[in-house]
Order: structure tokens, then C-alpha cells, then sequence
């Protein structure tokens, strides 16, 4: 299946609060208030999204990917998925409305579309956007339906990089980030992304 390259049309809040890191960071003044919430959005775009490490949604979020043809299964670019919803352009270029023909199937892989018993795929307009999915992706609205190991990795991820502002530790011997974090989103990371 060639998809194009998913639009964001709903971003989601950020995966921490200033206060939990706060709590991490032991920080008692908000002097360093814009600091850290620049560092929550990091860490949640490097963890976050079809781009991140992750290469999973996190928070719900909606995108809009496009594809020039139909078939009757099909891995998505973009998981966990929670719905979806799309338009086509029909043989005679008129765009219409898919209707829910399509089941979202979860594997330990990703997350498919497969076409319900029954159901047929139209005829489709010969061009790249034939047909417009809108998914609307991530573990649930709020921080707390992301699993724990996320939640921590991403906490201990901007407590790192708070005390270590600079790429290199001078007078220290040189180490990856630390391995906690590796360890707590192993099991989270996608199968062949």
C-alpha cells in the first residue's frame, strides 16, 4: 500500500506536566519554568508520533493520509488507531464518502484495516489521493491511558537532559542516555519501523 506522508490535524497536549517534572527535577522555584516545558516538548516529539522513536501515537491525535488505491487488507503508517473515517473519488472523479467498510484489526505488528465480509471496495479515480483516511490515533486523551513506561522514560529523559545541558560531559567518561530509558520503551517500540 503507498500512502502519503500523514498530516497532522489534531496534536495532542503535551505527555508530562511541569509539575511531574518539577517533582523529577526537585526544582522548588519556577525559574526554570520555560526550560523545562521546552524540554517536555521534546521529549514528547522524540518519543511521539509516526516520526518518533516510538514510531506510535501517544496522546489522541488526528491525521490525514492519503492513498491511490484500496485493497482488502492493509497495514496502517500509523498506530494504535482508534477510528477512522474517509473520503474517495469515485470512477467519475466525484468525491464521496467511504463508508465504514473496513474493521480496524490490532496485531502485535500494527494495526490493519480489513475489509468486512461482504463489503466490496469501490471503483476508485485513477490519481495519488484517490482515497483520504482521517485516523484518529494514540493511547487515549489523557496522560494516564499512555502506559507507565512511556510516561517514566519521557520523565526521565528531560531530568537527563536538565542536568546535563551539554552534549558532551567534560571530566566524566562518555555515556548514552541513560539505559533505564531504553529498558522502560523496549516493549513499546513498533516491530519493523
Amino acid at each position: 500500500m503507498i500512502w502519503s506522508t500523514p498530516r497532522q490535524t489534531f496534536a495532542p497536549a503535551a505527555l508530562l506536566t511541569l509539575n511531574e517534572i518539577r517533582d523529577q527535577t526537585r526544582m522548588e522555584t519556577n525559574d526554570e519554568d520555560p526550560y523545562l516545558i521546552n524540554l517536555i516538548s521534546v521529549a514528547t516529539s522524540y518519543l511521539d508520533g509516526p516520526n518518533g522513536i516510538l514510531s506510535k501515537c501517544l496522546l489522541t491525535q488526528t491525521f490525514e493520509i492519503d492513498t491511490p488505491s484500496l485493497e482488502t487488507s492493509f497495514k496502517l503508517p500509523i498506530i494504535p488507531v482508534q477510528s477512522y473515517t474517509a473520503t474517495y473519488y469515485d470512477a467519475n472523479d466525484s468525491q464521496q464518502t467511504l463508508a465504514q467498510i473496513f474493521r480496524i484489526h490490532k496485531s502485535p505488528n500494527g494495526d490493519y484495516l480489513k475489509l468486512i465480509e461482504g463489503q466490496s471496495i469501490p471503483s476508485l479515480s485513477s490519481r495519488d489521493d484517490a482515497v483520504t483516511f482521517t485516523f484518529v490515533c494514540g493511547y487515549g486523551a489523557s496522560r494516564q491511558s499512555v502506559p507507565v513506561e512511556i510516561r517514566q522514560a519521557a520523565t526521565l529523559l528531560v531530568a537527563h537532559w536538565f542536568e546535563q545541558r551539554e552534549p558532551v560531559a567534560f571530566g566524566a567518561q562518555p555515556a548514552e542516555i541513560p539505559f533505564s530509558v531504553d529498558a522502560l520503551l523496549a516493549n513499546h517500540r513498533r516491530p519493523g519501523w
